[in-house]
Formats: structure tokens, sequence, C-alpha cells
């Protein structure tokens, strides 16, 4: 009986994926023509028509009868009466005057509020403060005579409200301390204003209203935040969000619009990727290509439900990049419903063009136990694709780094036989480009991407390789477990500071696979092969069957190995081998640099593992 079909968008992007980082090999563009219009601007004086009269200026009176200028003097824009409007006060050679805004764009003078010695006195500069803390707005000035701190008495009549700003030490670390330079802004009812962070702290009154509605900054990073019904002593702690993602994929589920993950991974045209570990012993700098990319992203069947008789799909960009997307195409899969269908979408991809893989799931079954690198039980976060996810990282000075942590898993008897493999859907919080470039400066922590240990006959932790990390939001990297296991301990370690957060881990049967091996065969024994095939052998523990020339050339490639890597190009960077050869990948983390032909060889050996395997 055929189950429900499940979708899977493949999608061909055909164009780069901007990150908002040009790429090194972009030229700079000539300057435009003039367009030959006349130019026609000029300032307007309009103080009068404020309201700002007074004979009290620099220059003198006869020159002019209101503010133009206050050169060597001081002024300051605040709110006196906490009405919501900005008033003015001007200091200078001739004393101080004090103007009131109305609200309507114009300014009456209030200078009487001032003390009288004020008005006639050559005033030196001054500041606005708070000093007393009794909600209004104080001065201090001085003069020839000496400092003057006139306190507001009966300003605070109307209620204010402060705004303090922290910034965040660890993540992004792009703001400074107190956020001077980022851009408030508070509603409180038909009251709107809007300021930029000078100081510490940042008044704003209430006029009528007893707190405001909302308040959003506007931090310096460009990162919006925003706070509801703040109080009245505001203080806002910066939040660590990601500033910048790749596009954002939602289908229509048959009631709304539903996310389903992020796409475009492949395609950060020209963003830095140092966390990568390219040169200088993985410290270097490399850069994402700028050619086209292609990737294919498992949507399931439930998320995808005919509208109007169509199927609906959206593709955001809600943060700070630009997309450019050539090409979607959706495949749909029909397949039994007692078998499920997977998508390897790991970071970084194997390379060359991306090939679309089904993985055929059956016989689902999660680890024995999960325990993180504390020794806490973590089995129950992972039983689920339930959106409870082993979470107890400690972040570090840098977004998208961690202290190391550890996920060991115990894997049932059958795991490590030709067909079986480990699923692990769960997400990354990324780091960005100017991350990855500060990454690569400094010389005290480097990104380490995830690494699958096995138990050797020591009970050694011995390396799998890199198995990379999901690229993005809800996504499954799955691994191969054929022949890493030298013993019947079956477990498994997996070694990262990267901040992934894994949801659902389980080993499973690829269909295919099932349908050609027997389960009751010890895997491993002498004449695990047909006749005419053999262990492969491109390590201690790879039991995959070939034919006795490529066992040959296997220990070839291997002996070679160290000879074929760039000097330059890191342990597992782009750039690890020399020109003419690729990573090898006959088992994953599998490094070896061969031709590609015999990578291709490779893969279709591991594709016919099964079908050359002796009977019991």
């Amino acid at each position: 009986m055929l189950g429900t079909p499940l979708g899977m968008l493949g999608i061909p992007l055909v164009r780069a994926f901007a990150q908002g980082v040009s790429s090194r090999g972009v030229k700079a563009q000539p300057r435009g023509k003039p367009s030959g219009l006349p130019f026609d601007a000029n300032f307007v004086d309009i103080a009068a028509q404020a309201g700002l009269r007074t004979p009290l200026l620099y220059g003198g009176q006869e020159k002019k009868t209101y503010i133009v200028e206050t050169v060597g003097c001081g002024c300051a824009f605040f709110d006196y009466d906490n009405d919501g409007w900005l008033d003015l006060i001007v200091a200078g050679p001739h004393g101080a005057s004090l103007f009131h805004n109305d609200g309507t764009g114009r300014f009456a003078d209030r200078s009487e509020l001032l003390p009288p010695a004020l008005l006639r006195d050559s005033i030196g500069p001054l500041l606005v403060a708070d000093i007393d803390g009794d909600g209004d707005q104080d001065i201090i000035l001085g003069d020839r005579s000496g400092v003057h701190v006139l306190r507001n008495d009966g300003g605070n009549a109307h209620l204010a409200m402060r705004v303090q700003l922290t910034a965040l030490g660890l993540g992004s670390g792009k703001n400074n301390s107190f956020g001077i330079g980022s851009r408030l802004e508070v509603r409180a009812g038909e009251l709107y204003q809007t300021r930029v962070v000078t100081g510490p702290v940042t008044p704003f009154g209430l006029g009528s209203h007893f707190k405001a509605d909302v308040l959003r900054v506007q931090w310096t990073n460009g990162v919006p935040q925003t706070i509801y019904f703040p109080g009245t002593d505001q203080d806002v702690l910066e939040l660590q969000q990601l500033k910048g993602s790749c596009a954002f994929l939602y289908t229509w589920n048959g009631k709304k619009f539903e996310f389903v993950t992020d796409v475009m991974w492949r395609s950060a045209l020209g963003m830095p990727v140092g966390i990568m570990g390219k040169g200088d012993g993985g410290r270097g700098m490399g850069y994402a290509p700028a050619g086209a990319s292609q990737e294919y992203i498992r949507i399931p069947g439930e998320a995808l439900q005919p509208r109007n008789g169509r199927y609906v799909l959206q593709v955001t960009e809600e943060l700070w990049e630009t997309a450019y997307l050539d090409q979607l195409r959706l495949v749909a899969v029909d397949h039994p419903d007692s078998v499920d269908v997977f998508v390897d979408e790991r970071f970084p991809p194997a390379p060359g063009p991306a090939r679309l893989r089904l993985f055929q799931v059956v016989h689902r079954r999660p680890p024995r136990s999960a325990v993180d690198g504390r020794g806490s039980d973590v089995l129950d976060d992972l039983r689920e694709h339930d959106d409870r996810y082993v979470s107890n990282l400690t972040p570090l000075r840098y977004q998208g780094l961690t202290e190391p942590h550890e996920l060991i898993l115990d894997l049932d008897a059958e795991a490590g036989r030709p067909g079986t493999f480990l699923f692990l859907r769960g997400w990354i919080y990324p780091s960005d480009a100017s991350i990855n470039v500060a990454l690569s400066q400094q010389h005290t922590l480097r990104a380490e991407p995830p690494v699958l240990e096995a138990r050797d006959a020591q009970g050694r932790w011995v390396s799998r390789g890199s198995i990379g990390f999901p690229s993005g939001k809800d996504k499954t990297v799955v691994i191969d477990l054929a022949g890493i296991f030298p013993t019947g301990d079956h477990h498994v370690r997996l070694k990262t500071n990267l901040q992934v957060y894994w949801d659902e881990v389980f080993v499973a049967d690829n269909a295919e696979a099932a349908a050609t091996s027997n389960p009751a065969r010890c895997a491993f024994a002498p004449n695990t092969c047909l006749p005419g095939f053999v262990w492969r052998e491109a390590d201690d523990w790879d039991w995959v069957c070939v034919n006795s020339q490529v066992r040959a050339n296997t220990r070839t490639d291997n002996a070679l190995a160290a000879s074929r890597r760039s000097p330059s190009g890191g342990p597992f960077g782009p750039d690890t081998c020399l020109q003419g050869f690729v990573w090898r990948e006959a088992f994953p983390g599998d490094h070896a640099c061969v031709t590609a032909a015999t990578r291709t060889q490779a893969r279709d050996d591991n594709e016919q593992a099964g079908a050359r395997l002796a009977a019991p």
C-alpha cells in the first residue's frame, strides 16, 4: 500500500546568494556621469518663524535679532517639563535663554524661569542631567562667578521614563557597552519620540501618560529590539539574535503557512568562512565561492497541502541578505507508508555538483542511551522530533561558539553493518562574516566542527573524521555507519565547540540495502564478501566489498595521501588537496586525496556494498 507522497523540494540555486560581502574578485564600478541638472540648494533661516527671537546672541544685537549661531557657547535640547517635546537652552557670552517647545513647531521664550543673574553674565558650556533623581532634568553651567547647579522644581509634574542600554560582551560583540549611537523610539498613546543615545541614560517625558506603550531600540549594528509596555526605569539588555540568515522557506499546510527550514546555505556570495579552517594551521581566511549552487531540501508531506488546486511555497528574506533565486523545482516522492525518506542536509556538502540521493529509511530505532559530556542523561531530548533540544551549552565570546561539548550515544548491535545509517536532526546558531574574520585574526580560539569518534580495541576514542553540521534550521545530517566499529562496542562520540542543538537521533536501515542483506550474518567475518570481492581497506575498519584491483589502488592512494595535500589548505578545508586531486569520501570524514575517477569508483562501490555480501 502506498503512503502519502512526501514532498522533496529540489532547489537548483543557479544564481549566487548575496551575503552582503562582496567577492574579492569584484572590480569597482566606474563613477556615473553627472546628471547635468543645475544644483539648486540653499539653507533657509527659520529661527524667527519658530519663535527663537532674542537679543542675547553672539555677534551683537545690531546684526541679528534671533538665534543663528553659538560659537564658543553651549546649547542643549532637553524636555524640562516632561511633556514629550524637546525644549532648548542656549548659553553664551550674553547670558542664557530657555525656550519651550509647544509641540506645534514653535518655541516660546521661557527665560524668566532661569535665575536673573544668568540672563546677563557670560555663560560657558552647560550640562543637562537628572542630578537629584527626582524624574526631571536639571542644569549645570558656569559663569565668571563660578559653577551653578539649577535644580528643576516642578518639571516632574508629568511622568518620565529613563532608558539605559546594556550591550552583550559575548556573542557578536559589535555594540559598545552603553549602546551609544543607537536609536530609540518611544510611543505613549499619540505621543511619539525618537532619540539617539549619547550617554548611559536617555530620558523621555511621557506627558499625560502613566507609562509608554512600546520602546524600540535599533542598535548600532542595525539589529532592532522591541520592548512592549516598558517600565519607567527601563534597562534594556541586548538580545543575542541573528542579524543575517539564509532565505526562509514556508509552505501551505492546509490551514496556514508554516516555516519549514532555511535554504541556499551553499551560496553565501563572498562570505568569509574562516570557521571552516583554511590555511595558517586552520586559522586563515577562505571565502565562499561566487558561483551558482544547487541543493535539495526535504519537505514532509503533511507540511505541503494543496491550496485552491495548487501547492504554494514562499521563500522570504527577513534579515540582512539579498537572495538571487533562479529556479525552484518540486519533486514528489511516492513511497510506502512503512518507509520514510531523507536527504543529507549537512554543511559543508560533498564537493562538486549536488546529487539527489534519497535515503529510504526503515527500522528506525533510537540510541540505547545518550549522555552529554557531563554525564547527564539526554536520551529523552533525542527520542522524537519535538523541538526539545540538547541545549546545555555554554556560549563563548563569539556568537556561534561554545565551550567544547560532547554527545555520547550507545547504538544497537546492528549499527555498523552495511546499509545502516545514523540520522542527526538539529540546527545550528551560526557565526557571521565579521565573526569569521575575527576568528581568523586571533590564536586563542578556533572553530571545531563536529567530529565522530568510535572506540578501538583498547577502549580509546578514535576519530572517524569530521561529519559537518546541520546547514541551518531543522536539518538532517546522515552518517554511513558501515564498518566504523572495530569491536562489539557500538558507542560513538560527537565532539564540537559549534553552537549546534540536536533534536532527534536515530539509527535506521536503508531500504535498498536491507532488501539485499541478512542482518543475522556476522558483518565482518572473513567470508563477508561474495567470491571475487575483498575488503577495500580504505582505513583499518573499511569492510566494503570491492574487486582486488580497487583494493590495491586504495592501498596506493593511502600511501601517497600525504604527498597530495596542499601545504596551505588546512586539515579539511576546500583546498586540502593539490590541483587535480579531490577527497575520496570512501567513508564519513575520508579526506584522502585521490583522482576524480577514484572518488567516483568509491561512491559506486559504497552503493553496491549490499549486493556484494556473501550469504551467512
